[in-house]
This record gives C-alpha cells, sequence and structure tokens, in this order.
C-alpha cells in the first residue's frame, strides 16, 4: 500500500542544482520547484507499514553517475536515508548498481554523491530508490506543478516489487546528474573481433585440471564450436534484444523443471595472434555480460566481474554476482576491460598465433530467466611512452628522424620506447606520431609507402659503424653481438 500525505495548502520550494558535468535527468519544476508539503512515504523496516519508494527514469545522455539530488524531509525518527540505482528488470527494479548513505540530513534538498563508476545509458530504463532504517519516517517530496510518472514500492525490503502510474499524484522530485561518456577509441591492434566464432564448453564438469583449459597447450578439439554472443532469455520484455546479439543460443542451460542437465556456468575459448609482443603495451576487452565473467589470458587472470576474489578460479558450477547486459539495445557502450602488460602483466604474451583468451562465464542461478556473453572483442595498445620528439621542440616531424638516425645504433638519442637504445622499434614511434611538420635538408620526410625502403637506406648507412644491437632474448633468432 502506498501511503500518501496530502496537504491541501501547497507551499512550493525552488532550488538550484549542485554543480556536475551535466544533468541527464530532472523531473524538478522550472526553477527547481518541488512541493515541500507533499509526497511519498517512506518507512523503515520496523515500522508498521514498511516501503521503499522507487522512481523510473532513462538518461537524455549516457554518463558515468556522479551524484543524485532529491527532495526530502524528515517525518518521524531519525533523519537518514539510503540512495541506490537499480537496472530495470521487467518493468521494477532489477539488480542494485550503486547505493550510497545518508545520515542527518536537513530538510530539503539533499545530494547523494556516487563513485563516478556506474555507467547509465542512454536509451535504458532505470530507477532511483530510497529507503530508510529502523522504524523511521521520511517524505520523498513532490515535484511542481503536477507531472506523472512511474513508480515502484517495496514492502518486503527489496526482495519484489508492484510498479504504478503515479496519476493523480505528481511524481518525486529528482535529478540525476553525471559525466557524460562516448564510444571509447578501438584499440591501435585488433586482435579478436566481436562474432568471430569460439570453441565452448558447457559447465556440466570441470573442463580441465585447474586452469590447463585456459592455456595454450590445452587440446580443445573435443569442444563444441559456435558463433559468437552465447546465452538464452526467458523475459519477453527483453528476449528480442539480448538474442539479436546471440549466435549460439543456449536454450538447455536454465532449469525449466523439465531439463536435466542445466548448468550455471560456460567456458569460452579462441587463438589470437601477435606479431610483435613487445610493442603492446596494453590489452583492451570489450564484451556485454549476465551474470558474470573471468578473462584470462594464456592461463593468467587478466580482469573479472564485480565478483568472487580475485585470482581465485570457480568451479564448473559456481554461481556469479547479479549483472544486467545491454539487453542487445543499439548504441549502448559495453563494459571495457584495460589489462597493463608493461606493470602488471609483462611477458604475457607470445609472438605467434597461439595467444588464447579463455573466459568462464557465470550465471546467477540454475533457474535464472537470462544468461549472455556476447560482443567480445580484445585489442592491443601500442606504447608510445617516450615519444618521438628526440630533438625537444614539440613537435614528431623530419628533424627528430635525422636525430634517430645519428643515434641508430650507437646511442639512446633516438630511443621512444623507453628501452634503452635507438632501433627500428623506435622508428615505428616516429612513423606513428609524425606530424609532418618539418624536412630535411629540403627533402620532404617520405610518404608511409616508401618509408621502408628510407629505412633500409638508413640501415645501409649504418653498415660501418660499430654495432651495440640489444638482444632481446624472447626471440629465438636473436643472438649476443
Amino acid at each position: 500500500m502506498n501511503f500518501r500525505l496530502l496537504i491541501v495548502a501547497c507551499l512550493t520550494h525552488a532550488w538550484s542544482a549542485t554543480s556536475y558535468a551535466a544533468v541527464t535527468f530532472s523531473t524538478f519544476g522550472p526553477g527547481g520547484a518541488y512541493d515541500s508539503l507533499n509526497g511519498s512515504i517512506i518507512e523503515g523496516p520496523s515500522s508498521p507499514f514498511p516501503q521503499i519508494i522507487a522512481e523510473q527514469f532513462s538518461p537524455s545522455t549516457s554518463v558515468l553517475l556522479d551524484g543524485v539530488d532529491l527532495a526530502i524531509a524528515n517525518s518521524a525518527g531519525t533523519a537518514e536515508i539510503g540512495v541506490s540505482v537499480y537496472a530495470d528488470s521487467g518493468g521494477v527494479p532489477g539488480a542494485v548498481l550503486e547505493s550510497v548513505g545518508m545520515a542527518s540530513f536537513i530538510d530539503g534538498v539533499v545530494t547523494a554523491p556516487f563513485s563516478g563508476n556506474v555507467q547509465l545509458d542512454v536509451g535504458s530504463t532505470y530507477w532511483l530508490a530510497v529507503d530508510t532504517g529502523g522504524a523511521n519516517v521520511q517524505m520523498w517530496l513532490d515535484t511542481t506543478p503536477t507531472v506523472f510518472g512511474t513508480q515502484s514500492v517495496s514492502e518486503d525490503d527489496g526482495v519484489s516489487w508492484f510498479s504504478y502510474n503515479t496519476d493523480p499524484f505528481s511524481r518525486a522530485a529528482f535529478v540525476v546528474d553525471g559525466t557524460p561518456v562516448g564510444p571509447a577509441d578501438p584499440p591501435d591492434i585488433p586482435l579478436i573481433n566481436a562474432g568471430e566464432a569460439w570453441r565452448y564448453f558447457k559447465g556440466l564438469a570441470e573442463p580441465s585440471t585447474g586452469l590447463e583449459w585456459s592455456g595454450q597447450t590445452f587440446s580443445d578439439s573435443t569442444w563444441n564450436f559456435g558463433n559468437g554472443g552465447f546465452g538464452y532469455d526467458t523475459d519477453l520484455a527483453t528476449q528480442a534484444g539480448l538474442l539479436s546479439s546471440v549466435g549460439t543460443e543456449l536454450s538447455d542451460m536454465r532449469d525449466d523443471g523439465v531439463n536435466q542437465n542445466a548448468y550455471t556456468t560456460l567456458y569460452l575459448r579462441r587463438n589470437f595472434s601477435v606479431v610483435n609482443p613487445f610493442e603492446i603495451s596494453e590489452l583492451v576487452l570489450e564484451l556485454d555480460y549476465d551474470d558474470a565473467f573471468i578473462a584470462y589470458v594464456n592461463a593468467v587472470e587478466v580482469a573479472r566481474s564485480s565478483f568472487g576474489t580475485v585470482g581465485l578460479p570457480e568451479p564448473f558450477d559456481g554461481l556469479g554476482a547479479d549483472h544486467e547486459s545491454t539487453n542487445g539495445a543499439p548504441g549502448h557502450i559495453l563494459e571495457r576491460y584495460v589489462i597493463d602488460l608493461t606493470n602488471d602483466f609483462p611477458d604475457l604474451l607470445q609472438a605467434g598465433s597461439e595467444n588464447v583468451l579463455a573466459i568462464h562465464g557465470l550465471n546467477t542461478s540454475i533457474d535464472d530467466a537470462d544468461f549472455v556473453l556476447s560482443q567480445i572483442s580484445l585489442g592491443g595498445n601500442v606504447s608510445l611512452a617516450a615519444g618521438a620528439d628526440f630533438n625537444g621542440d614539440g613537435y614528431v616531424d623530419a628533424t627528430d628522424l635525422s636525430v634517430w638516425a645519428t643515434a641508430f645504433g650507437i646511442d639512446n638519442g633516438g630511443d621512444a620506447d623507453s628501452d634503452g637504445d635507438s632501433d627500428g622499434k623506435d622508428f615505428i614511434v616516429w612513423q606513428r606520431q609524425f606530424t609532418g611538420s618539418a624536412v630535411v635538408g629540403g627533402v620532404a620526410v617520405p610518404e608511409p609507402a616508401s618509408l621502408g625502403l628510407f629505412c633500409a637506406a638508413v640501415l645501409s648507412m649504418q653498415s660501418g659503424r660499430p654495432a651495440r644491437r640489444r638482444c632481446q632474448s624472447r626471440l629465438p633468432s636473436c643472438q649476443e653481438q
């Protein structure tokens, strides 16, 4: 039952928004107006009529959630509230994305600061919920003039929800702020593209001893082979969207009371090639998932969703923490994990085609309504740490190439990648950063098509110099000079 406090005399207040990068949703009236006397009652779990109130909203632009401002008044007990943002689950609040607590607030507009780590996507539906503790009673004040919307109420501490239209009452006053986000730049080197086929193993038993299944020497020839995007969805509200990103439907994964071979986890493997492992400073993993995953490269854990213990593998019948996917909605930004190879995982990659990305996907229960691992891609970024401005004039141009040529094989005057010497890898860095703003001796720097010939000519010119070659022992062809 949704208790309302109705007072005939309506006092309108106005408020100025907290300054964040962008307001992505607001119900406040003109000039920040809200009704200081009427609102939705929120009661703690020890009160006679406990209830949490949630308001539905859809962001006008994709943001990282920075804060929420809401009009609130303490009606009885201690002035404390919890403010939570939920994903939508078929028209009611679903998974909790983030929660913050506010203690000893003063009646009026209360600002709840969020971490800035939760991304809210344009076009998606979310819920803003307010609860309180003990026998406290709070009132989430209405906006004014009257605006109708969708609310949801829970009388069992968020276990179940009932949604309804607020008509004839106004919806609650709140504003959602965040830092705008957009699609990130693609990695320098694509290694695995979204939609490519994978080997997969259903979690009916352990796929191997320990983490052998995620390594390079493991034979996956007996595993199934399927198009990228793995999952199922029994919710008609999201089914079409989620399955639009699924190339291999797992119709036997869920325990529906009839299926005797249901499973909670799925194992994926795919090889990828690396030409020069030393030039890649970081890997970029993107994917859509529901509910959890652990990612391995060459049998080393490199990323996982927010569950479990980092470095501790999960069993074949393990369970993940609740997480909602994008449900295949167009324009939604996938979750991205940047893996620092230089500092965290040196020597992880190997030259050749035997590198392996392996993923263990987990559901929250054997009878969960959906599961997905889709739109998986992996790329590498090239290190440009030191930069190729060898003469320090603020430009990467042809004069820097002259410095590099002079230093080649002699000293570190042309060292662009911080490896201690001037060699061909530094030339590659110069080529990537070249601005084309200068010439050497009145001769323009070669176009990219002839850079290889130019480099060969420079190497030829260096043939008479005493060579000091930095030997990379990880390369089979390397011999100490």
